[in-house]
């Protein structure tokens, strides 16, 4: 139970701080007919990487790596369970964009909803970071772009960027499936809408 605690302390901060955001508004859609919609496509998904990529971090956990993103300016990152699966208190490195490198600290995960918390000691500085969209408004063949650090985090090389269409919008355990490519270091990495917000 004292395990829980600390997770459920910073479930609920999340959950005070996206009550504190302005209601999501759905991701515009671009429909993709003909060569000039891809041209719009691309230009938009351009204009969303560039609002975003800067809360992509690489999170390095002992011998192993895996990603995320800075939730909030204060330092709190939210990755995959999987990637933050150790007890609460667990310290761990964060690279930010640029390199910058944060330490860490595991405040819980959720391994059935392969959801890990991480809060940063950013030292005072305001980090950039990415706003929280509903999943729940996601729907099949939607556009969308995920980021994170294949093969973990390399020096000079910010958060790779991929996009791709969503084949199920809640898949059998309940998560979202695209056919944008992701391998091992990507996991945790944020998935965003074309309006600019992490959907997954």
């Amino acid at each position: 139970m004292k395990q829980l605690a600390p997770f459920a302390l910073a479930l609920g901060l999340l959950l005070a701080f996206s009550l504190r955001q302005p209601a999501a508004q759905s991701a515009p859609e671009i429909p993709i007919n003909t060569l000039e919609d891809l041209g719009k496509l691309e230009k938009k998904i351009q204009e969303v990487v560039a609002k975003t990529r800067a809360a992509v971090v690489g999170i390095r956990m002992g011998g192993s790596s895996g990603s995320g993103s800075f939730i909030s300016a204060d330092g709190w990152v939210c990755s995959c369970g999987h990637v933050t699966e150790t007890n609460p208190g667990t310290k761990c490195t964060v690279i930010a964009y640029g390199g910058e490198s944060f330490d860490g600290v595991v405040y819980g995960s959720d391994m059935a909803m392969d959801y890990g918390v991480i809060k940063v000691d950013t030292k005072g500085k305001k980090v950039a970071f990415v706003e929280l969209g509903d999943s729940d408004k996601v729907k099949n063949g939607q556009w969308l772009i995920a980021m994170g650090h294949p093969l973990g985090v390399e020096k000079n090389r910010d958060g790779v960027v991929r996009a791709g269409r969503v084949l199920a919008a809640k898949n059998r355990q309940g998560f979202i499936t695209m056919d944008a490519p992701v391998i091992h270091g990507d996991s945790g990495g944020p998935v965003v809408d074309l309006g600019g917000k992490q959907v997954a």
